[in-house]
């Protein structure tokens, strides 16, 4: 077979998170052939000339409204990454055009509903292209630290938590809150999408509903000894937990998954100040819920939506270097062992640590593709590549992996 003019395209690059995308290939794509993709040549050759790193990468002309583009770009490479969201409203042409030229596909989504419809869509058809979802921050820390405490205990897994602290620093892509717009705006499809993903994967939907229930309650942590609170994406990562680990076989049935937050001090519940941010946390969402169900309700006004769309589109969040995410997965097996992976990744969740990760998803893609080790179908990061996507975190540059083993 002829070779292709890329390795890879990243698709969607001039938006927030595409743009930390690009930074990161700059620095770290190595010998890999890459392009950058979009439908305003004025924006790619700005983001081009905005960093010398991109300064000879190719620029490839790519719509989601013209499908000759599309197929173009999908016909010119091995991999696909996409950063162009909202996926429900701009993600589909892409999958389409990858699914069609046999081209394999990634992305940063956190929508659970629209992965479940274009699997549902395209599952029949997508027999030469494996279609990886889920590449950011949402869902690889808690599914690689779940797989990897799998593999340290060498069983399935029965039971496992995953802490998250992300810093002091945070802030979200454009992108991602014209998502949370959007389901604001439908949210009947929203949860038909969220029950359908998790019956893809056999056997997992029971458990995965019983744990969405739970993680709304406030949690004591055994490993930890305090309590926590949820964590706010843990209602996109315990479906994927749960669904990735049942169709790789690295979970059981049974199996229970916490994905869950400590607030500062709050290791130190009983004095003052622990006791204090707690409770504050606890009265902050007594006055968030029925802000956010007005605010919901609000935003199905079009005249509302659309001025909450023109607003944001003038918005953009470049991400912070300084925080880092650290999620800590403590796993156990049936027989009662048990092991701790801890990932720490430099730069804010929704930004530049979501960049690093898709960056090393994408570039242990296409080693796997160059050696022929993928396999076709809709998939997550973990269920792509396995222990080869342990061994790219484990020595990357911009995060690292920590695995131990409890005697």
């Amino acid at each position: 077979m002829a070779k292709l003019p890329y390795d890879l395209v990243l698709f969607g690059c001039t938006g927030d998170a595409g743009r930390a995308v690009a930074a990161f290939f700059g620095k770290h794509a190595g010998g890999t052939t890459w392009a950058l993709a979009g439908r305003n040549v004025k924006k790619l050759e700005a983001l081009r000339a905005s960093d010398a790193a991109l300064a000879r990468v190719p620029l490839v002309v790519a719509d989601v409204g013209d499908a000759a583009s599309m197929d173009a770009m999908a016909k010119s490479c091995d991999l696909v990454v996409s950063a162009a969201g909202p996926y429900a409203l701009l993600g589909e042409a892409v999958v389409r055009a990858c699914v069609d030229h046999g081209t394999h596909y990634l992305d940063v989504t956190g929508e659970v509903h629209w992965v479940a419809e274009m699997a549902t869509k395209f599952a029949g058809a997508a027999t030469a292209s494996c279609l990886a979802s889920f590449g950011g921050y949402d869902c690889v820390p808690d599914e690689a630290t779940v797989f990897a405490v799998s593999r340290a205990i060498g069983e399935p897994l029965a039971a496992a938590e995953s802490v998250v602290d992300y810093g002091l620093e945070a802030g979200g892509p454009r992108g991602t809150i014209l998502t949370v717009l959007g389901l604001l705006g439908d949210p009947l499809r929203a949860a038909r999408g969220w029950h359908a993903y998790m019956g893809l994967g056999e056997g997992c939907r029971a458990a995965a509903l019983r744990d969405l229930v739970y993680w709304g309650l406030p949690s004591f942590s055994s490993t930890l000894d305090c309590f926590t609170v949820p964590n706010f994406m843990g209602a996109i990562q315990i479906p994927v937990v749960h669904r990735s680990g049942h169709d790789n076989g690295y979970v059981l049935d049974a199996f229970r998954f916490k994905d869950r937050m400590v607030l500062p001090g709050a290791r130190s519940l009983l004095t003052g100040k622990g006791a204090l941010l707690y409770y504050a946390f606890v009265a902050f969402l007594f006055v968030a819920t029925p802000a956010f169900l007005v605010l919901a309700v609000l935003v199905r006004a079009p005249p509302v939506e659309r001025a909450a769309r023109r607003l944001l589109e003038a918005r953009s969040y470049g991400g912070s270097r300084a925080p880092t995410v650290v999620v800590a997965t403590t796993g156990h097996g049936a027989a009662g062992a048990s092991a701790t992976a801890t990932l720490r990744v430099r730069g804010d969740a929704g930004i530049v640590a979501t960049a690093a990760l898709c960056g090393e998803v994408a570039l242990a893609t296409v080693e796997a593709a160059a050696a022929g080790g993928l396999k076709a179908g809709f998939t997550t990061p973990v269920g792509a590549l396995g222990d080869a996507l342990l061994a790219r975190l484990e020595q990357s540059e911009t995060m690292s992996l920590v695995v131990a083993k409890e005697a």
